[in-house]
């Protein structure tokens, strides 16, 4: 390769590697037309830690699981369920990569013409790991709730670049569409992951995992090799994040799964529910289509979600009965909502000082006599236009209370006025004008995204 070529390719691979959190990386142009034959696909599910205990990843005779909606999303795969030794050490994972490389291959050789790799958790880390270490292509890799461990560098020009350790540069070549999915109430794992880090790896092991990114990238350095690192064995170079930022689809999903304590992670568990396989199913059907991606975005987890384990199919048929308007529409996700003061809120407000007033938007449910804040936005200090960025769900049965605030140092806030709003509305309200006369001194700009089960 001529080295000016060898210079824009570094230099696009760390473009794509320093981290902007939330900003996804373009999807691929993977498409599925409805006229195409399906091809025979193959998909491989791997479990996270624990996994192996339950049968999720697996077509049970007469049950519904995470396995069956996905091939009933899918249409004409098959499925494989791959388990391993769920330890939280590298070596574990390794080990059980390099298996799943044999498999993928042996597989291969069966004439499928399509492979593709779902993996839970940790399941998600051995997924991506077979993908650069197997010689079949692969076609798409899922990663569902997998705490992704990268070892941070400087590139040449200085600039932080978080290189992941278990999607090496051979398994990014590998995958043809590489989608990353994670419940945004998944971060008490990431924190646990992060304590225990030094359990799972080295900074030893995971640069000469990371060694061929290395060759492609310039040769980073460490972001961190000082004298005190090593006096004290500290390991400041390496950090989990839920994010994937070399996928092709990194999408967050809200989610409401709220079951049990802290340490029992229910909405991890709940990242592989049967509605998931259903979502998952279609996405390896279709592949990575605009329209697919837009759907798993606007994709919310219900306080019931399941963990995909076997049910029969008359309990799996009237969970879909019950949620069937959800599955279209669940509700109105506010997505931002820009509010203006009337200038007149500062008398209303009687600072003291005469300051322009801080406001805030709260939103109450109102069933009942208990009133129950559910959303309440940062106050921006002595302005009289303020925007926030929210992820409040109004669902399809419920009306709740928006209100913008005045807040004080000393007093309690006053009310600035409020307005009621419906999830019945197809949709709620975009624009909000002042009313004085009804004691409503702002207009707000709203903007509701439809969001589903």
């Amino acid at each position: 390769m001529p080295v000016a070529a060898a210079v824009i390719v570094a230099t696009v691979l760390i473009a794509k590697l320093v981290l902007f959190h939330g900003v996804a990386a373009p999807a691929s142009a993977v498409a599925g037309s409805g006229n195409q034959v399906v091809p025979h696909t193959l998909v491989i599910i791997s479990p996270g830690m624990t996994g192996n205990a339950e049968f999720w990843p697996d077509v049970v005779r007469g049950k519904a699981t995470f396995a069956s909606e996905l091939r009933r999303g899918a249409g004409d795969v098959e499925l494989y369920s791959y388990l391993w030794n769920g330890g939280w050490d590298h070596q574990s994972r390794e080990a059980a990569a390099k298996q799943l490389a044999t498999v993928i291959d042996q597989k291969s050789a069966a004439g499928f013409t399509r492979i593709c790799l779902v993996g839970h958790s940790f399941g998600g880390d051995i997924c991506l790991r077979a993908a650069g270490l197997c010689k079949a292509k692969i076609d798409m890799a899922i990663c569902m709730a997998t705490p992704h461990t990268y070892l941070t560098m400087l590139s040449t020009e200085n600039h932080p670049v978080n290189v992941p350790v278990y999607c090496s540069w051979e398994s990014r070549q590998n995958i043809k569409t590489l989608v990353n999915l994670y419940p945004e109430n998944d971060e008490p794992l990431v924190d646990l992951a992060n304590s225990l880090r030094a359990w799972e790896l080295s900074e030893t092991q995971a640069i000469p995992l990371t060694q061929s990114w290395q060759e492609h990238m310039g040769f980073p350095r460490l972001a961190n090799d000082s004298f005190e690192k090593h006096l004290l064995g500290r390991e400041p170079n390496l950090a989990i994040a839920n994010y994937l930022n070399v996928a092709d689809v990194d999408v967050r999903i809200q989610s409401f799964v709220k079951r049990g304590g802290v340490l029992q992670f229910a909405e991890h568990q709940a990242f592989h529910s049967r509605r998931i396989g259903y979502v998952l199913g279609e996405l390896i059907r279709d592949g990575a289509t605009p329209a697919r991606v837009d759907y798993l975005k606007s994709l919310v987890q219900p306080e019931d979600s399941d963990n995909g384990n076997a049910i029969s199919l008359e309990d799996q048929q009237a969970w879909l009965r019950d949620h069937q308007q959800d599955l279209i529409r669940a509700g109105w996700r506010l997505t931002k909502i820009s509010v203006d003061l009337l200038p007149e809120a500062n008398r209303v407000a009687k600072n003291l000082d005469s300051s322009l007033v801080s406001s805030f938007v709260k939103v109450t449910t109102s069933n009942g006599r208990r009133n129950r804040t559910v959303l309440e936005t940062e106050t921006l200090p002595n302005n009289l236009h303020a925007a926030w960025q929210t992820e409040f769900v109004l669902w399809n049965t419920q009306t709740d209370c928006l209100w913008v605030m005045a807040d004080h140092d000393i007093f309690p806030s006053d009310d600035l006025g409020h307005i009621m709003v419906s999830g019945a509305d197809n949709p709620p309200p975009a624009r909000i004008a002042a009313d004085p006369a009804d004691k409503r001194y702002w207009s707000a700009e709203c903007i509701w995204e439809a969001v589903h089960f």
